[in-house]
C-alpha cells in the first residue's frame, strides 16, 4: 500500500490479505481480477495491490502460504517426470475431513492419483459448511466419477447422539437437494425430546439459558459439558452478560470475549489513564482517535520520561519542545484528561458516558458507521450500571478491578466453564447439553442467504445441521423476538 501511495488507514491489511488469498485460490490472474473489479474504485485499488504483491514476491523469490499450494499444482501439472515420480512414491493417499478441500487441493489429489496408487477420502456432503473458503459440495458428489473406478462406503451410524436429535437433524438437512441420500441412526434410543423455546427479548433469552446452566451445575454436572452455539459472533454480548449475572464462567472461541473488544478496552484504557495515568492506558489512548500525534512524537516522549523516571503521562505534560501544532495536540489531550478527572464524582456510568462522548470515541464510530461497536459501548454502561445496582457505594477503581477478573483469561483455561462458539468454530466437537440460540429467520439463517437464493440457503441448513449433531443428549433450540438482522438495522 505504501509504494502505491495509498493512505496507511485507507484498507485494513487483512481484508487485502483475504482478497489475494481468495484470487490465487479461483486461479484469478492479476489481469482477471482487474477486469472482475469493473468500474469498482475498492476493487481496482484491491486488484493493484494484489499486482505488486504478486511483483514483490516473484523480484524477492517469497512464497506464501497459498503458493506452498499452488506451486506444488503448477509442478506436477507441467512435469510429467515429477507426476510420476510422485504417483509412484505413494502407495495409499488418504484425506479426511474431505468435504472441507478447496479447488487446488482437489485439483492436486486428483494429480497424484494413478493407476498404481489407491486413494480414499472419508468425508460428510452435510458438513459442507466452508464455501466461502473455497471447498464445494459438489467434491464429493462427484468423487465418484472423477476417480472412477471406485467404491463408496455410507457411514451412517452415529455414536454420539440421541435418536431425537438425530430424527430432528435428518429432517432438517432432508430439504436439501445437494446431498447424498443418508439418514443417520444410533443404537442411543434415549427419546429425550429437542426443547425449543421463543422469548419476547434477547435479554430473557439469556437469562433462561444461564438458569438451565446452574441447574446442571447443582444437579453434579460440570459447565465444560455445556456449549451454547450460535450463528455469527456478534450475537454473544448478551449470553456474557448473563453469564456474568448469574456467576457462571464462560470462554468464547472463535471471537472475542466482550471485554476484549476493541472499543470496550479503549473506553477502559481512558479510565485507567483518568485514575492512575498508567503508561500501557496512556500508549493505547494517546492517539486513539487520532490526533496528529506520529510515533516519533510518542518516541520522543517516552524517551524523556524513562530519562528522567517519569511517567508517560508526566511527560506529555512537561515536554513542549515540538512543532506548536503538535503542541497545541497534546495540550488539548492533557486538558480531556484533567477534566475526566473532575467528573469521577458523577458516579462510573455518567463518566462512562463522559468518556465515549467527549473523548472522540463516539464521533469516530459514528463516523465510520461501527454500530456493532457502539453498541459495545453501550453494553459496557449498561454493565457498569448493573455494577452500581448491586454495589451502589463503589468507586471506579473497584470496578475496574473486577473488569480485570473478567478479563483474566490465564485462569479461566484451567477452570470449569462454558464454552460460547459460533457454529462453524464448533465443527468437530460435541457436548453433553447444547443451546442453540437466536435460531430465527434474519440470524439464522443469516439475512444474505435469504437474499442470495438455494445455493446459500442450503449451506445454511448445512450448518444448522452441524449444530444440532454437536449434542450428545440434549438440545435447546430457542429464539428471541428482539433479535433479528432486520430489526437491529432498522
Amino acid at each position: 500500500m505504501k509504494d502505491l501511495g495509498f493512505e496507511k488507514n485507507r484498507y485494513k491489511p487483512a481484508s487485502l490479505v483475504n482478497y489475494i488469498s481468495a484470487q490465487k485460490g479461483g486461479d484469478i490472474s492479476v489481469e482477471r481480477a482487474k477486469m472482475l473489479a469493473g468500474t469498482n474504485d475498492t476493487f481496482q485499488d484491491f486488484a493493484k495491490v494484489y499486482e505488486q504483491y504478486i511483483n514483490v514476491c516473484n523480484t524477492k523469490y517469497f512464497l506464501d502460504f497459498d503458493d506452498l499450494l499452488l506451486k506444488n499444482v503448477l509442478m506436477l501439472k507441467s512435469f510429467p517426470h515429477v507426476r510420476a515420480k510422485w504417483q509412484q512414491r505413494f502407495h495409499y493417499i488418504h484425506v479426511d475431513e474431505f468435504q472441507d478441500v478447496d479447488h487446488i487441493q482437489y485439483k492436486m489429489l486428483r494429480l497424484l492419483k494413478s493407476k498404481d496408487n489407491y486413494v480414499y477420502v472419508v468425508g460428510d456432503p452435510d458438513q459442507t459448511i466452508y464455501t466461502w473458503r473455497g471447498a464445494d459440495v459438489n467434491f464429493i458428489l462427484n468423487y465418484e466419477k472423477d476417480f472412477a473406478p471406485c467404491e463408496s462406503i455410507v457411514l451412517n451410524q452415529n455414536y454420539r447422539s440421541t435418536k431425537a436429535i438425530l430424527d430432528g437433524a435428518n429432517s432438517l438437512i432432508k430439504n436439501n437437494t445437494m446431498r447424498v441420500d443418508k439418514d443417520l441412526f444410533t443404537d442411543n434410543e434415549s427419546m429425550i425430546k429437542i426443547e425449543h423455546h421463543s422469548f419476547p427479548k434477547e435479554s430473557e433469552q439469556a437469562d433462561w439459558v444461564a438458569k438451565r446452566l446452574k441447574e446442571f451445575k447443582q444437579n453434579g454436572q460440570d459447565y465444560r459439558n455445556s456449549a451454547i452455539l450460535y450463528r455469527s459472533n456478534y450475537i454473544s454480548r448478551e449470553m456474557e452478560k448473563a453469564c456474568r449475572n448469574h456467576h457462571i464462567p464462560y470462554m468464547v472461541y472463535g471471537g472475542q470475549r466482550f471485554f476484549d473488544r476493541m472499543e470496550v478496552k479503549d473506553m477502559l484504557a481512558y479510565a485507567r489513564c483518568v485514575l492512575i495515568q498508567d503508561d500501557l492506558s496512556f500508549l493505547r489512548i494517546i492517539n486513539t482517535p487520532r490526533r496528529g500525534l506520529s510515533p516519533k512524537t510518542v518516541d520522543t516522549l517516552t524517551s524523556f520520561a524513562y530519562e528522567r523516571g517519569l511517567s508517560y503521562y508526566e511527560a506529555a505534560t512537561l515536554y513542549r519542545e515540538f512543532t506548536p501544532k503538535v503542541n497545541k495536540a497534546l495540550d488539548q489531550f492533557i486538558q480531556l484528561i484533567e477534566s475526566l478527572k473532575r467528573m469521577q464524582s458523577l458516579g462510573i456510568v455518567t463518566f462512562l458516558e463522559h468518556v465515549f462522548s467527549n473523548s472522540g470515541l463516539k464521533a469516530m464510530l459514528e463516523e465510520e458507521s461501527e454500530l456493532d461497536r457502539i453498541e459495545n459501548v453501550k453494553e459496557l454502561m449498561n454493565d457498569a450500571k448493573e455494577f452500581m445496582e448491586i454495589y451502589p457505594e463503589a468507586t471506579l477503581d473497584e470496578y475496574l478491578q473486577l473488569v480485570a477478573l473478567y478479563t483474566d483469561k490465564s485462569t479461566m483455561l484451567h477452570q470449569d466453564h462454558v464454552s460460547l462458539m459460533s457454529v462453524h468454530a464448533a465443527k468437530g466437537l460435541e457436548f453433553d447439553h447444547v443451546f442453540l440460540i437466536e435460531f430465527c429467520e434474519g440470524v439464522f439463517p443469516n439475512e444474505r442467504s435469504l437474499s442470495e437464493g438455494k445455493h446459500a440457503l442450503e449451506e445454511e441448513r448445512r450448518l444448522a445441521y452441524v449444530a444440532m449433531t454437536r449434542a450428545k443428549k440434549k438440545l435447546f433450540i430457542t429464539d428471541s423476538a428482539g433479535h433479528s438482522f432486520v430489526l437491529r438495522t432498522s
